[in-house]
């Protein structure tokens, strides 16, 4: 397959033609792939002790300040025969949930930076508290942006997994 056809297949057909574009490959950094790399909006990543250090350099690429957290997703995701990490760079996709794996299961996993829930939690501390008053918990859930919800996903998840003691009065 040629380098042009490639370039179009993956600027002019993917964004202007309606098509959706598959591309298997081994080695994501051979140059005639570069186009095709950035302009993709989603990286499936399969287990391939061979392939180390492109990990390593996809990590420095898409997540730069982020890498320790990315590599330790991709090595959590691919644990399991046939695991893989999905990468989502959709510009529409919230940035706390570009990393998942289990994605057509019903318990997909959504890889969160540890130094991102903290501030994501502090930045809807009133949301959380107008929750613990609300009288219509249902009304405020459904009118809940994404992030507000995810900060409730992570605080169920912290609870079951036992990273939060809790009090027996809170079930009182």
């Amino acid at each position: 397959m040629s380098q042009q056809y490639l370039d179009a297949l993956f600027t002019r057909g993917s964004h202007n033609w309606g098509v959706s574009v598959i591309l298997v490959t081994q080695h994501l950094f051979n140059k005639e792939l570069r186009v095709a790399r950035t302009n993709s909006h989603y990286l499936v990543l399969m287990r391939n002790p061979a392939g180390a250090l492109q990990i390593r350099t996809i990590a420095n690429h898409l997540f730069p300040s982020r890498t320790a957290h990315f590599i330790e997703a991709y090595r959590d995701a691919c644990t399991k025969n046939f695991g893989y990490l999905l990468v989502d760079m959709h510009p529409e996709t919230p940035e706390e949930i570009r990393l998942r794996t289990n994605i057509y299961e019903q318990k997909q996993i959504v890889y969160i930076a540890k130094m991102r829930r903290s501030q994501m939690l502090a930045r809807n501390e009133s949301f959380l508290e107008t929750l613990c008053n609300a009288k219509k918990v249902n009304d405020l859930i459904r009118d809940a942006t994404d992030e507000q919800l995810l900060c409730l996903v992570e605080i169920c998840l912290n609870i079951l997994k036992g990273r939060v003691p809790l009090r027996t009065q809170a079930f009182e």
